[in-house]
């Protein structure tokens, strides 16, 4: 196995397209391997038609060459786009033409052989997505011109399919950088690519809340989409958010509502209608449920050196360096390292470190809380503080104000949001840290700043079992994305240091990822092979620790990590543990 193909890195969103879009396939490797749910990679590019993306994405630039139009519906073929405007559009903008088959003023038409090498990535258009399709086009819909709720009625099953289907096209869509889907109601198995851009509330009252507390202060696009039917006071709120001029906000729901403004009616076949716009289609969901388990990756750009250094040293422990400073095979970043007055740390076991004194048998209680104002993206919700503490609330958030104190300017730690308490701001949570250094954009310091995210890894991530159970499950999602984006800045740590001919530095990061993930059997089978390649001597140790980690929570290796065990020669019964 090569070390390229060992270390694909997974391709960032608006540069693949611009690839697709501008160059075409063969400056970009790509193929098809399955991964398992649990190890689905923020970043990930999924595409379910490259060719249809790139096509929409490039017709959707035209438009945006003049006023964006108000699109109902767009139909994608192999080699031409066709949309219906919502009212007489003018002249065409750019390359697009009259289309003849629709009513006048409300059509027109574009084939790939119009489109030149100036192309671009489109803008004003976060929120079109594929419904399904029709006579070999697929067919989309613009969820802002509903200009309102939305709602997905009929056969509930396929109700709730389509909408994971609009989930997923909304974090794959190209053109829907800017989107971030909150997902109420929906179970933990519905995994999506771009886990960083989904937030996830257990109700749509606490759907409600977030997507208020957001258009406060709108950045972006918020798609609300809602699993259950939801209740009149919930659904009255959701529709005044998706009535809002702004179009900050879009709202989807199953069920019936007289506030809807669009309904798409499906039935158990998939045939689904969208009666406003006149639309009868096959829904896209069969599609996409069948592409879930399967990922388009783009080859990384990254040279791999013929030889290794074998005295290259082992990070070890995070290189920290000031403003204009550098180090040997890094580039400059810049951290913080004065102490925290109160900070909250998750990539370990759970620890909050605060000014105040807190009761030590509730702490444990309040730690929890605390890590669920640091970690959701509501922070702690008013309801789900009266579920876990009912009349008890007002003491809870008492202690909690009392434990983590003031700062200086005299305003509280935890801070009311309206519809719950977040953190200020100065509190330090190593994972936003870890957040912020994997997610800068200058390629200079991007393995610095990889060093030091991983570097913040203090030992297994931190365990929600012992939780209450409503912060349990509040946490689900949250955890979910903590374990993909931490795998995203392993691999791509290992990635570099391979490009640099750090050897070391590759098990370095891969350990450091197995130090915070120790049963991510992903992780254990990149570091054997790796291992086999490059360090042979050290696979059997390497064994060992896969064995003794798996056997800790009574596990057995999967079915792939035993095939690479026979493979490379290492496959033996599970030792039973102590």
């Amino acid at each position: 196995m090569t070390a390229p193909l060992l270390f694909a890195c997974l391709a960032v969103g608006g540069a693949l397209l611009g690839l697709a879009i501008a160059a075409g396939p063969p400056l970009w490797r790509r193929w098809r391997r399955p991964l398992p749910r649990p190890e689905l990679l923020a970043g990930a590019w999924v595409m379910r038609d490259v060719r249809a993306s790139a096509l929409t994405a490039a017709a959707l630039g035209e438009l945006a060459r003049g006023e964006p139009p108000a699109v109902h519906a767009l139909f994608v073929g192999r080699d031409h786009v066709a949309l219906r405007l919502g009212g007489s559009g003018g002249r065409p903008p750019g390359r697009w033409r009259p289309d003849p088959s629709g009513p006048p003023g409300q059509a027109w038409s574009l084939s790939i052989a119009d489109l030149g090498s100036d192309r671009r990535l489109p803008a004003g258009f976060p929120a079109v997505v594929t419904l399904g399709r029709v006579q070999e086009c697929d067919v989309l819909v613009d969820l802002r011109q509903a200009r309102g709720l939305v709602t997905v009625d009929g056969d509930e099953t396929q109700a709730v399919r389509l909408l994971e289907a609009i989930a997923f096209e909304l974090v794959t869509n190209p053109w829907s950088r800017e989107v971030t889907v909150l997902l109420a109601g929906f179970g933990v198995d519905v995994v999506l690519p771009a886990p960083g851009r989904v937030r996830r509330a257990v109700s749509a009252a606490e759907a409600v809340t977030i997507a208020e507390a957001f258009l406060r202060q709108p950045q972006g696009v918020l798609v609300v989409i809602v699993a259950r039917p939801p209740s009149a006071p919930d659904l009255d709120r959701l529709a005044h958010l998706a009535e809002d001029a702004r179009g900050a906000v879009v709202v989807l729901c199953t069920g019936k509502a007289y506030a809807a403004r669009w309904v798409v009616g499906v039935g158990p076949d998939g045939q689904a209608q969208l009666g406003p716009l006149g639309l009868r289609f096959e829904s896209i969901a069969g599609v996409l449920a069948t592409l879930r388990g399967e990922l388009l990756l783009a080859q990384g750009s990254a040279v791999v050196p013929a030889t290794f250094d074998p005295g290259a040293p082992s990070p070890g422990e995070p290189v920290w360096f000031a403003e204009g400073e550098g180090g040997t095979g890094f580039q400059r970043t810049v951290v913080l390292r004065a102490p925290a007055k109160a900070e909250v740390r998750v990539l370990g076991p759970l620890e909050v470190q605060a000014p105040g004194a807190v009761p030590p048998d509730r702490r444990p209680f309040l730690a929890q809380l605390v890590a669920a104002a640091a970690i959701l993206p509501g922070g702690l919700s008013a309801s789900l503080l009266a579920e876990v503490a009912g009349h008890s609330a007002a003491d809870v958030v008492r202690h909690l104000h009392n434990w983590l104190g003031a700062e200086e300017s005299g305003a509280p730690r935890l801070r009311d949001s309206g519809g719950g308490w977040r953190l200020s701001p100065r509190v330090r949570v190593d994972w936003q840290l870890f957040l912020d250094l994997a997610g800068g954009s200058e390629p200079s310091t991007e393995r610095a700043r990889l060093t030091n995210a991983l570097g913040l890894v203090r030992g297994e991530l931190f365990d929600t079992a012992g939780f209450t159970a409503p912060v349990r499950l509040a946490l689900d999602g949250a955890m979910e994305d903590l374990r993909a984006r931490s795998v995203h800045c392993v691999r791509r740590a290992a990635e570099l240091a391979m490009a640099g001919g750090d050897v070391a530095g590759v098990e370095w990061a891969l350990r450091r990822g197995l130090v915070l993930l120790p049963r991510m059997e992903g992780l254990w089978r990149t570091l054997l092979l790796f291992q086999s390649e490059h360090q042979p001597e050290r696979v059997g140790r390497t064994v060992e620790d896969l064995r003794a980690a798996l056997a800790s929570m009574g596990g057995e290796p999967d079915a792939a990590t035993s095939r690479l065990l026979a493979r490379l020669g290492w496959q033996q019964p599970l030792a039973p543990a102590p």
